[in-house]
């Protein structure tokens, strides 16, 4: 038997456990057993982080029956939201960054394409930036030789859901993953160490830096930031509390994740319809919407370019 893996965290379904890559959104699939007796085990390299989860069977043979065992732990969420004028500045004077190894996890999500998530650099040219471009990721770094590494993984990442972001490093050679799609890749250059001893950036820069392409901070929420063994977050709090902040400083964040206002709209005959000024002088539009009908065969949208208007 073949089957899908749906999750919740709240009052929204994930529609199923996905893969995203360059050009295509697929749906993974996992495999039951083949017998009565017989125990297939799926292990999940990034763990699925959720309140429920929902068993989608796909494909079986003759009937479908399921015994299963979850295992799991406690979660525990330490989180800051960013409007996109936001950061948090870690100082590295006291304690640089000077490794050939470093780690870096977190999740985030946000209904912005573009925005700064993570930003550092050093004396000796050295900096790593990680980005939000056209809803993908994208991480530049340098350890010093002045040639730009650029790895680049992930698509529709501003669908508001939450996303796993792992990055680790080992010399040269660095793993980059996003939602379980994984690249890897060698750093250019002849150094192989990086040498960080200003400031580590979260949700923003104060300034244009080397390395970034975009111009926004994030706009969104960032949940359980690791670098190495520390908790970023967290680390924050704890010495929020026992007034010994020397290390950071936050502008405009929460330590919270507001949901965006959902405002219905029903459409009560056939009729019926909503018009909308349009949106003039600008090069692209997106659209997103969700929807709940009875229907077979239904008009969605309708876009007058020549006339600027949104049916």
């Amino acid at each position: 038997m073949d089957m899908g893996l749906g999750f919740a965290g709240g009052s929204t379904w994930s529609p199923q456990l996905r893969s995203y890559d360059q050009h295509l959104t697929v749906e993974l699939m996992f495999k039951g057993n083949i017998d009565g007796d017989t125990i297939k085990l799926n292990k999940f390299e990034v763990p699925i982080i959720a309140q429920w989860i929902r068993i989608n069977p796909t494909r079986w043979r003759d009937r479908i029956s399921l015994r299963l065992e979850l295992y799991g732990c406690g979660y525990v969420s330490d989180v800051l939201s960013f409007n996109g004028s936001s950061l948090l500045r870690y100082d590295l004077l006291r304690e640089p960054i000077e490794t050939d190894r470093h780690f870096i996890r977190f999740r985030f999500k946000t209904n912005n394409a573009d925005g700064v998530l993570m930003y550092s650099r050093g004396t000796q040219g050295d900096y790593i930036a990680l980005q939000l471009k056209d809803n993908r990721m994208i991480l530049n770094i340098d350890l010093g030789s002045g040639i730009m590494t650029s790895l680049s993984v992930g698509s529709l990442l501003d669908d508001n859901m939450w996303h796993d972001v792992l990055i680790s490093r080992n010399r040269k050679n660095i793993s980059f993953s996003v939602d379980r799609v994984l690249i890897k890749g060698r750093i250019k250059g002849e150094f192989h160490r990086l040498d960080l001893n200003r400031a580590l950036y979260i949700g923003g820069v104060p300034n244009k830096q080397d390395g970034l392409v975009v111009n926004q901070n994030f706009t969104g929420c960032i949940e359980n930031f690791y670098l190495n063994a520390t908790s970023i977050i967290r680390d924050l709090k704890e010495t929020e509390i026992t007034g010994e902040n020397l290390r950071y400083y936050k502008v405009n964040t929460l330590y919270s994740c507001p949901e965006p206002p959902i405002i219905p709209v029903t459409f009560l005959t056939h009729g019926s319809y909503a018009r909308l000024k349009g949106y003039e002088g600008i090069s692209s539009l997106n659209a997103s919407l969700t929807f709940r009908t009875t229907k077979i065969k239904e008009l969605f949208c309708i876009i007058n370019l020549l006339q600027t208007w949104l049916w």
